[in-house]
């Protein structure tokens, strides 16, 4: 029998958290209790993880941005992803806590000794599920967004999705761009074939060979449709009929914006692009936390992507072309 009783804890002073059969810490609290954790603090996004962690977390401070416009707020995130902040242009960069300092703290919510900052512990309990005491106790298997959002301790509502408020193209992007002339403007299918060391899993969407990629951007030529490669072995690609920026976290994500279809080997980015952007995402079926299908139903959104065994150049050429997305349709 599951049973919940109210703890609290010295780290959150005052905050009442419910604890599921004596060891668990369970996401909730009510609105009243959540916005005096907020009041007269600095809100701090703490975390470490990968790409998809780092984007996704920016909802938190969407979230406080809405209930409190002009609050103070701190971005404490990998270093790595740090132009992520940047973009959204809501969060001060911080070193007020590290990654490694947040296994001390086993809530969503905690506060520095002042009590003048409110910590958002973004990756609480994310994947693997541990008691309040450091146990680990199972592996979690819901959908990655919301493993991540629940520890908020709010509603997920499509009001939250990170705003890139800053986002533009880099000088080198657009000196590249004009060097190679290749109109940033233009329609173009995004596809991110390699390992880029941005993911921290193994979960894989795309299986391409080289002569599979070659096939593909043939079959996009004449379409009036570029494609656009990002790798970090760009020498692997020379003599493909496609654009070839370096690869950036500022690059990628400007170009993953203004994309019109998005694939890629890791998930992060096929995560990502259900919710940056208007395009349509590929992918082979994924599993467990990291199935697309469910992400996105979590999100609350639909037909932005199109999930394959066998996710071949031709089928997603026929894909997009049932589409009508080399019509000018609106996938």
């Amino acid at each position: 029998m599951n049973t919940e009783v109210i703890r609290y804890f010295p780290f959150s002073e005052g905050l009442p958290y419910h604890v599921k059969n004596g060891k668990y810490i369970v996401p909730k609290m009510d609105l009243d209790n959540w916005q005096k954790a907020f009041e007269k603090k600095v809100a701090v996004l703490c975390l470490g993880g990968g790409f998809i962690e780092n984007l996704f977390a920016l909802s938190f401070l969407e979230v406080i941005n809405c209930y409190y416009p002009g609050k103070k707020m701190e971005w404490c995130g990998n270093p790595i992803y740090k132009d992520l902040n940047k973009f959204q242009g809501l969060a001060k960069e911080s070193t007020r806590i590290t990654a490694d300092d947040l296994i001390n703290y086993p809530v969503p919510l905690f506060y520095n000794r002042s009590k003048t900052a409110t910590f958002m512990n973004c990756l609480n309990n994310y994947r693997n599920v541990s008691t309040y005491m450091g146990e680990f106790s199972y592996k979690d298997h819901v959908s990655l967004f919301k493993q991540i959002f629940r520890n908020l301790m709010i509603d997920w509502n499509v009001d939250y999705f990170p705003r890139l408020r800053r986002l533009e193209a880099s000088e080198e992007l657009m000196k590249l761009a004009k060097i190679s002339k290749f109109d940033l403007g233009s329609k173009y299918v995004l596809l991110i074939p390699d390992i880029t060391g941005w993911s921290d899993y193994d979960e894989l969407c795309l299986h391409w060979e080289l002569g599979e990629i070659r096939s593909f951007a043939a079959m996009l030529y004449g379409t009036g449709y570029n494609l656009v490669i990002l790798t970090p072995q760009p020498q692997r690609y020379y003599g493909i009929k496609a654009f070839i920026p370096p690869l950036s976290v500022e690059n990628l994500i400007y170009l993953m914006k203004n994309s019109r279809a998005v694939l890629a080997k890791e998930i992060d980015f096929i995560l990502a692009a259900l919710f940056i952007g208007n395009n349509f995402a590929f992918s082979v079926k994924t599993f467990d936390e990291f199935r697309v299908e469910k992400n996105a139903k979590y999100l609350g959104i639909s037909k932005k992507f199109y999930i394959d065994d066998k996710l071949t150049p031709m089928k997603v050429y026929e894909e997009l072309y049932g589409k009508s997305f080399f019509n000018d349709g609106h996938i």
